[in-house]
C-alpha cells in the first residue's frame, strides 16, 4: 500500500535507497530497485533513468517502472535528448506540468499514459551530466516539496554510485581493451598464411564481445570495386547470420554507399531514418536485412582499400568511438593478413603450376653453363633421347651432338644476338638414333651483366623433317604431273581438234546436200555424227581453257559491249533447250537504261551459257529458270541464275566447282556433261576479279550468283 508523505516514511525510503546503492548488485539492478522504492513516495507513480553518453549526450535506456507497455517502449527507443530535457542536460532540475506535457509526446503515446506532472533530475559527476532520472505523477500537477527533497538526496547518492561505477567500467574497459588488443595481436604474430581465416574469425569474436554488438563481419571489394563479398563473420549468440545477404553484393548500384565506403574513413549509419534522400536504395536494402545501425571501418593495404570491417547492432552509439583505434588497427591487420595470404596462395599456385608444367612438359627444358655443362633438364628428356636427367646433369652438352662443333656455332650465335630462335640441331639418343631438335634459347645474365648460363627449350622435329622431305618429293611429283598433263592436253588439243573440225565441217556439207541428196535415215545419221563431234570439240576447248588457266596462259579480251546484245545471243541458244525440256526461261535486265559493260565478253557469254544450260538440265518439266542482271553505281555487274530444280546438298556444294566433278553416279547419270562447265564458270569469273557463290536446298532448287567488277580496263585505255 502507498504510504503518506510523512517524514518517517521518507526517511525509511531514503535509508532503503542508501542500502541498495551500497549493495554489491550490478548498477542496472541497483537503479531498478531504486525506482521500485521511489514509487512508494507520495504522488510518484512512475519513473525512468537514462544514462548520458559522451559529449553528444546520447541517451542509453537503463530502467523504468510504473509506465504502460506502449509508453515504456517509447522510452526505450529514445536515443538522444528531446528539447524539453535541455535544462536537465545543463545540470538543472525542471518540473513540467499539465497540458504542457501533452505537447511533448506523440498524441497516441501521451493519451495512453495521461501524465499530470514530470520532474527531471540530472545526475552529475565531475561537473558532467552522466544520467537523468524522470519521475512522473498521474494524479496531480504538484509534487510535494518534501518528496522533491528526498528525490534530490537520492539523486546525490546515485550520482556518486553511478560515477564510481562508470569510472570502474571505463577502467575495466581500458584494461579489457588492452587485454583484447594483446590477444588479437598475438594471433597474427608469426601466423602461417594458411591460418589467416582462423585468426580473423577468432579476432572478430573478441571484437564482438568487447564492443557488445550483434555482428562483426569482414567484407572485401572485388578487383573492379563493383561487388562486395562477405569473407568472415561473427554473430552474437542467438543472432541469425542474415548478414550473408551481402555475399557477392552488387555495390555499384548503391552509389551513395559505395562512395562512402571508398573514402577511406570510418563510416556510420546510426539510424536508417537519418539517411539522406539520395540513400533511399541503401535504406531499403538494410531494412530487408534487419539492420538499423552500423559502423564500417576501412581495411587498407598500402594505400589501397581492400574492404571494410563492419559492426552491426540495433543501435551504434558514441561509446563505440572508444574502440575506433582498435578497430582501425584491426582493419589494417586484417588487410595485411588477407593480402599476404592471397599472395602466398598465388605463389604456391604458381610454384605448383610451374612444377606441374616442368614435370609434364612435352618439350625439353634445359639450362647449361656457358661451357656447355648441363645444370637442369626436364623429365621429358627420357622420352626423346632415352636418358634420365641424372645421367646427363653435370656432363657436357656436346656429348649429345652428332657434330660437336655445332655446339660452338650455337654459343657464338647466342653471344652475338643474345637468343636463338628455331635453330635445328641433330642429336644422338642413348640407343644411337638420330633426333632433329628445334632449339629456342637465351642467355641468362648475372648481377654484373655478364652471361652466366643458357636456358632454353628443345622440341623434337624429326617427324616434321620427314614430312618436309615428303612434301618436297610430293611437290616435285606434282610439278612433273602438272607438266605431263599440260603436255598431254596440248597434244590432245593439237592432234584431235583438226580432224574433229573436218568431221563437223564435212557433216555440214553432207547435211546441206552439196555432195548429192541424202535419204532421211542418212541425214539423221550424219546429224548424230555432227552432234557427237561438236560435243567432243567443245570438251577439247574446255580442256584447253582449263590448261591455259592452270598454266597461267589465259588472256583476257576486255572490251566494251552491249549487255542486251549479249543477253539476246544467250537467249537464242538457251531458249530452244528450255522449250524442248518444257522449262519456263525468263530474263530480267533490271536496269535497261544502263546497257554498257566492260569485261571479257566471250568469257561472260560462256559463264551464262554454262550456268543457264545447267539450270535447265537439272530442272524438271514445267519448272522455271530465271536470269536477273543488274549493275550498281560502280558499274559492277551482278547476275543470278535461279532454278526450281533438284537442288544440291551441302556436301556436294563443297566440291561442285572442281573440274570433272559430277554429282550423280557414273553408271546412273540421267544428264550428260563432263563436269567442266561450273569449273570454267568459276575460273572465268575469278580471273576477271569477281566472285561466284551458290545457295541451294535439296528438292527446292538452286541459285547461282556472281559479280564481275566494272572497273576493268580495255586494251585501248591509256590508264
Amino acid at each position: 500500500m502507498r504510504t503518506g508523505a510523512n517524514m518517517t516514511n521518507l526517511l525509511r525510503i531514503q535509508h532503503d535507497v542508501a542500502v541498495i546503492v551500497s549493495s554489491t548488485n550490478s548498477l542496472h539492478e541497483k537503479l531498478s530497485l531504486v525506482l521500485d522504492n521511489l514509487l512508494q513516495l507520495d504522488t510518484i507513480d512512475s519513473g525512468v533513468i537514462h544514462f548520458v553518453e559522451g559529449d553528444a549526450k546520447d541517451l542509453e535506456f537503463v530502467a523504468c517502472k510504473g509506465f504502460l507497455p506502449k509508453f515504456e517502449q517509447y522510452l526505450r527507443e529514445v536515443k538522444q535528448p528531446v528539447h524539453f530535457m535541455g535544462p536537465a542536460m545543463s545540470g538543472k532540475s525542471s518540473l513540467i506540468k499539465g497540458d504542457e506535457i501533452s505537447s511533448l509526446y506523440p498524441y497516441d503515446i501521451h493519451d495512453s499514459e495521461k501524465l499530470s506532472a514530470m520532474l527531471l533530475l540530472p545526475m552529475e559527476y565531475n561537473d558532467k551530466v552522466i544520467a537523468v532520472m524522470s519521475v512522473c505523477s498521474h494524479s496531480t500537477e504538484e509534487i510535494p516539496e518534501q518528496v522533491v527533497t528526498v528525490l534530490e538526496l537520492i539523486v546525490a547518492h546515485l550520482e556518486s554510485a553511478i560515477g564510481r561505477s562508470k569510472v570502474e567500467l571505463e577502467l575495466s574497459a581500458f584494461m579489457n581493451f588492452g587485454t583484447i588488443h594483446s590477444k588479437i595481436s598475438s594471433l597474427f604474430m608469426c601466423m602461417k598464411p594458411e591460418d589467416t581465416d582462423t585468426s580473423i574469425n577468432k579476432a572478430l569474436e573478441m571484437i564482438g564481445q568487447l564492443t557488445g554488438v550483434e555482428k562483426v563481419g569482414v567484407f572485401m571489394f572485388s578487383d573492379d570495386y563493383l561487388y562486395i563479398k562477405e569473407t568472415h563473420v561473427w554473430n552474437a549468440e542467438g543472432i541469425d547470420p542474415d548478414i550473408n545477404h551481402f555475399d557477392n553484393f552488387n555495390i555499384a548500384d548503391h552509389h551513395w554507399w559505395r562512395k562512402e565506403l571508398l573514402t577511406g574513413k570510418t563510416f556510420y549509419i546510426r539510424n536508417l531514418d537519418d539517411l539522406l534522400p539520395e540513400a533511399f536504395l541503401e535504406k531499403r536494402t538494410l531494412t530487408k536485412s534487419n539492420i538499423n545501425s552500423l559502423v564500417s571501418v576501412p581495411m587498407e593495404y598500402r594505400g589501397k582499400i581492400l574492404g571494410n570491417l563492419c559492426l552491426v547492432s540495433p543501435c551504434i552509439g558514441k561509446k563505440i568511438d572508444g574502440y575506433l583505434g582498435l578497430l582501425k588497427l584491426m582493419g589494417e591487420v586484417f588487410a595485411n593478413a588477407i593480402e599476404h595470404a592471397r599472395k602466398d596462395a598465388e605463389i604456391k599456385e604458381r610454384e605448383n603450376r610451374y612444377k606441374r608444367i616442368f614435370k609434364e612438359i612435352h618439350d625439353i627444358y634445359f639450362e647449361t653453363q656457358m661451357d656447355g655443362t648441363i645444370l637442369t633438364l626436364s623429365p621429358s628428356i627420357k622420352h626423346y633421347l632415352e636418358f634420365e636427367p641424372e645421367e646427363l646433369i653435370g656432363h657436357s652438352m656436346e656429348a649429345l651432338y652428332t657434330v660437336p662443333s655445332e655446339r660452338k656455332r650455337v654459343i657464338e650465335t647466342l653471344k652475338v644476338s643474345g637468343d636463338l630462335n628455331n635453330h635445328t640441331v641433330l642429336l644422338r639418343s642413348k640407343s644411337g638414333n638420330l633426333i632433329y631438335m628445334s632449339v629456342n634459347a637465351h642467355l641468362v645474365y648475372g648481377v654484373d651483366g655478364i652471361p652466366e648460363r643458357i636456358a632454353g627449350i628443345a622440341r623434337d622435329v624429326t617427324e616434321i623433317k620427314k614430312i618436309e622431305k615428303m612434301l618436297i618429293e610430293a611437290k616435285l611429283l606434282l610439278e612433273n604431273a602438272s607438266k605431263t598433263r599440260s603436255e598431254f592436253l596440248s597434244m590432245i588439243n593439237h592432234e584431235l581438234r583438226t580432224p574433229l573440225s573436218h568431221v563437223v565441217g564435212f557433216s555440214d556439207v553432207l547435211i546441206e546436200g552439196n555432195l548429192g541428196p541424202l535419204t532421211p535415215i542418212q541425214v539423221k545419221s550424219v546429224k548424230s555424227i555432227k552432234h557427237a563431234g561438236s560435243k567432243l570439240f567443245d570438251l577439247l576447248t574446255s580442256l584447253n581453257q582449263i590448261a591455259e588457266i592452270e598454266g597461267g596462259r589465259m588472256e583476257l579480251e576486255i572490251t566494251e559491249f552491249s549487255l542486251l546484245s549479249l543477253l539476246s545471243d544467250v537467249q537464242k541458244i538457251t531458249s530452244p533447250m528450255a522449250i524442248k525440256k518444257d522449262v519456263d526461261l525468263e530474263f530480267n535486265h533490271i536496269d535497261s537504261s544502263n546497257d554498257s559493260m566492260i569485261c571479257d565478253r566471250s568469257k561472260l557469254h560462256t559463264i551464262l551459257l554454262n550456268l543457264i544450260s545447267n539450270a535447265i538440265k537439272f530442272t524438271p518439266s514445267s519448272g522455271e529458270v530465271t536470269v536477273e542482271l543488274m549493275q550498281d553505281a560502280n558499274k559492277d555487274l551482278h547476275i543470278s541464275v535461279n532454278d526450281t530444280g533438284i537442288g544440291i546438298s551441302e556436301d556436294d556444294q563443297k566440291v561442285l566447282f572442281k573440274p570433272f566433278v559430277q554429282l550423280e553416279p557414273v553408271l546412273d547419270r540421267r544428264h550428260g556433261g563432263a563436269g567442266l562447265g561450273l569449273a570454267l564458270a568459276k575460273e572465268f569469273v575469278e580471273i576477271q576479279g569477281g566472285k561466284i557463290w551458290l545457295t541451294s536446298e535439296v528438292g527446292k532448287g538452286s541459285t547461282f550468283e556472281f559479280m564481275i567488277p566494272g572497273n576493268l580496263k580495255t586494251k585501248d585505255d591509256p590508264n
